[in-house]
């Protein structure tokens, strides 16, 4: 019922002998790299922005992408047989795209024989599933594969990303003092010479050709054109190239860094899932000035989410240690505003629902003057101890799951977490805060809950091992506490949704009191199941956040010239 895997399949597979790297490069190198890398661009569009008119996205790209004969030997391989495009596979395609395909004939498109598509990405995906292979199956490699295979695939989620960057960046942003006395908004405008507003408008037109109606998308080119891409706005052309030079790799460079990870073993390196050289440069800039996507995912989180890094092109000119000042102004500054648009959220979901009390204890009502979690909820005995998270993890240890790679993982999200949220508790219990709703001996039961800003994989497994983590640690082992619950904010823009049918802690109390299955499983996928099998329906407050966003950023900015 939860937490499905797929895996899938390659070219040895369905046809029973693989192809050598020597072949895979041979096939690639016929034809310009822009064509490797436009066609990777649309089957990612594809995947990654769902359209409802198209019910199995995998069965369409493969009626328009492979010869018949080999959709006649995938669909008889297995029940699991359509699922043959991933975006480790793409990934690994646009990398050999990038260091094997031609470079020397940048206008010049060939036409590109089904069976060549076939092969290269099939093959391609053999060459991807080779690092899964050979890290072994035991319980610790199974959840690194788990992380580095939900990081690579996790729902970018690219309206709720919009609409999430408006409230952080502009709405709060402007209440909180950034530095110098400026908001963060005045920042952005000194240091990209545009509004924050605007440049959020530019960056949605930007990523808008991948909402387009698929059927389109599939057949007409990503390919960028900085020149005349906003030809038809209001724009002047140098302040927009303001936002879209912060992301931009040259083809060249890209290569370079490219050969060196292949001379690393490419049978054995996590090249697919590897997105180091896309995550703060996701567009690649050709010879001929063009501009094609070399991650999409990539991208909307760097003009989203990651819109407060874009300051950073003035980074260039500062010494070491100013910079290393700047990064950690931003960083705390990103964390002040993540807790207050939490708190935002918690607050109309007080509004929608008045079974819930929510609350959040300022330092000075305490003995001690620390603060005593992010945010609480309180519903007839049963109280919630938020934790906000803001920090993002090292690309190694999101492509390699090892968290050896990243000691922050387990050091600040799981330990430090679970041990603010223990000491929460123990000052709550002791009446060492003021002004609760609630007397501290009516605390029945208490969930420990970590509220993320990036996304982190919790398949069940690996929530387990959170939790055994967690244990191990010393922390939240009375019988009072719920397992500790790792949430994505997303999946909380998700709850708000049904904000108003139940509460939060109504839903973590069915997680936790059915079965192990649903109390392992994460966050967004017991909702999901919950919400189809109680039949509630959707207040509309997800839609609502987009149409303000619309209103307000997009249609005020994107002018159109007459």
């Amino acid at each position: 019922m939860y937490d499905k895997i797929q895996v899938s399949v390659g070219h040895k597979a369905i046809f029973g002998y693989g192809i050598s790297f020597e072949e895979i490069i041979s096939i690639i190198s016929r034809y310009p790299a822009f064509q490797w890398l436009d066609l990777a661009a649309k089957i990612e569009g594809f995947l990654t922005v769902k359209d409802r008119k198209i019910l199995n996205p995998q069965i369409f790209l493969a009626q328009n992408l492979l010869p018949p004969s080999t959709i006649r030997r995938l669909c008889n391989h297995s029940a699991n047989s359509d699922v043959c495009f991933t975006l480790g596979q793409l990934n690994y395609l646009r990398k050999l795209a990038i260091a094997y395909g031609r470079n020397n004939d940048q206008d010049t498109e060939l036409p590109m024989q089904f069976a060549d598509i076939s092969k290269a990405l099939l093959s391609v995906q053999d060459l991807h599933n080779r690092f899964d292979v050979a890290q072994g199956d035991r319980f610790e490699s199974f959840c690194q594969f788990i992380i580095r295979n939900g990081y690579l695939n996790s729902n970018p989620d690219p309206i709720n990303l919009f609409f999430r960057a408006r409230k952080m960046y502009i709405d709060l942003a402007q209440k909180i003092i950034f530095r110098d006395g400026k908001s963060f908004c005045d920042f952005f405008k000194e240091i990209t010479h545009l509004e924050i507003e605007r440049a959020l408008s530019l960056n949605f037109a930007l990523v808008n050709p991948f909402f387009q109606n698929k059927e389109k998308l599939l057949f007409e080119t990503t390919i960028i054109n900085p020149r005349t891409f906003f030809h038809e706005l209001l724009v002047n052309p140098t302040v927009g190239n303001s936002i879209i030079d912060t992301m931009i790799i040259d083809f060249v460079c890209a290569k370079e860094i490219i050969m060196k990870e292949l001379a690393d073993n490419p049978e054995i390196a996590p090249l697919g899932y590897n997105l180091d050289i896309f995550r703060k440069t996701p567009l690649i800039r050709l010879d001929n000035g063009n501009l094609v996507c070399a991650n999409l995912s990539c991208l909307l989180q760097k003009i989203t989410q990651n819109l407060i890094w874009v300051p950073k092109i003035i980074m260039n000119g500062l010494r070491k240690q100013e910079s290393d000042e700047l990064v950690n102004r931003l960083t705390d500054y990103r964390g002040i505003l993540f807790g207050e648009y939490i708190m935002q959220l918690f607050t109309i979901m007080k509004e929608k629902n008045q079974k819930i009390d929510f609350f959040y204890v300022d330092p000075d009502m305490t003995e001690d003057h620390e603060e005593v979690g992010d945010s609480l909820l309180y519903q007839d005995g049963q109280l919630v101890i938020i934790e906000a998270k803001s920090r993002q993890f090292n690309e190694s240890f999101k492509y390699t799951g090892d968290w050896g790679k990243d000691s922050h993982f387990f050091k600040e999200l799981i330990n430090k977490a679970s041990k603010q949220i223990q000491c929460a508790a123990e000052k709550i219990k002791k009446g060492q805060v003021a002004a609760l709703p609630f007397q501290p001996q009516e605390i029945k039961r208490i969930y420990p809950v970590i509220l993320t800003y990036e996304q982190i994989p919790m398949h069940a497994k690996m929530q387990r091992f959170v939790r055994q983590k967690t244990q191990e640690y010393g922390y939240l082992i009375d019988g009072i506490f719920a397992p500790i619950e790792v949430i994505y904010i997303g999946d909380l823009e998700l709850f708000m949704d049904c904000s108003d049918s139940l509460t939060l802690i109504e839903l973590l109390e069915q997680k936790n009191s059915s079965d192990s299955h649903a109390s392992e499983t994460n966050f967004n996928n017991f909702l999901t199941n919950y919400l189809g099998n109680h039949e509630i329906i959707s207040n509309g407050w997800q839609l609502d956040q987009f149409k303000h966003f619309t209103d307000e950023i997009v249609d005020p900015n994107l002018i159109f010239k007459n």
